[in-house]
């Protein structure tokens, strides 16, 4: 048998029923984002005067990737610009 460390990463389970490896510094009202083009997702955190905080990818199965952007999509909200730093 083998062990695997992931040494900064945390499990969670997203409002969505998401699961996946985070970053550990994640917290509860973040969001979890996929960007066009890009098989990964990352996790936002709102920030001050509408730019959002980087914090890192995650590991989340590819069909879940592809079904954050559905159900966004499927909520009618629009595709969004944003400022990350």
């Amino acid at each position: 048998m083998s062990r695997v460390y992931l040494t900064g990463y945390c499990f969670f389970v997203s409002q969505d029923g998401i699961l996946g490896l985070g970053p550990d510094s994640m917290r509860i009202g973040e969001f979890l984002v996929s960007l066009d083009d890009i098989q990964v997702a990352f996790v936002l955190r709102p920030s001050e005067n509408d730019l959002w905080r980087l914090f890192g990818d995650c590991f989340i199965a590819e069909d879940q990737v592809a079904s954050l952007q559905m159900k966004w999509e499927n909520r009618g909200k629009p595709r969004e610009n944003f400022v990350i730093f």
